[in-house]
C-alpha cells in the first residue's frame, strides 16, 4: 500500500466524524484547498499529515493502515453484492 492510498480513509474519518473540509483542515492545520486536493489525490500525503491525523483520532499508523485495509475490503464485498443483485 502507498501512504497516498490511505487518503480515502482519512476522508472516510472526516465523513463518520461529520466535519466538513474547513473544519478538519483547520483541525489539521491545514488549508482546506490543501486538504480537498489531497482527499481527491492531486497531493500527497505527508509523513507530517500522516502523525496530525494520529494525533487527531487518536490512533497509531499501523491501526490507521489496517482500518484502510478493512474498509477496501468491505466497499469491494458491497460492491459485489450490489453488481449481484
Amino acid at each position: 500500500m502507498h501512504l497516498s492510498d490511505i487518503r480515502h480513509t482519512f476522508r472516510m474519518i472526516r465523513l463518520y466524524n461529520r466535519f466538513n473540509l474547513k473544519e478538519m483542515s483547520k483541525k489539521l492545520g491545514i488549508s482546506m484547498a490543501h486538504l480537498s486536493q489531497i482527499e481527491s489525490g492531486q497531493k500527497k500525503i505527508t509523513i507530517d499529515l500522516f502523525e496530525r491525523y494520529e494525533n487527531l483520532t487518536g490512533l497509531p499508523a499501523d491501526d490507521l493502515i489496517n482500518l484502510h485495509g478493512d474498509l477496501v475490503k468491505l466497499f469491494h464485498q458491497v460492491n459485489l453484492r450490489i453488481m449481484e443483485d
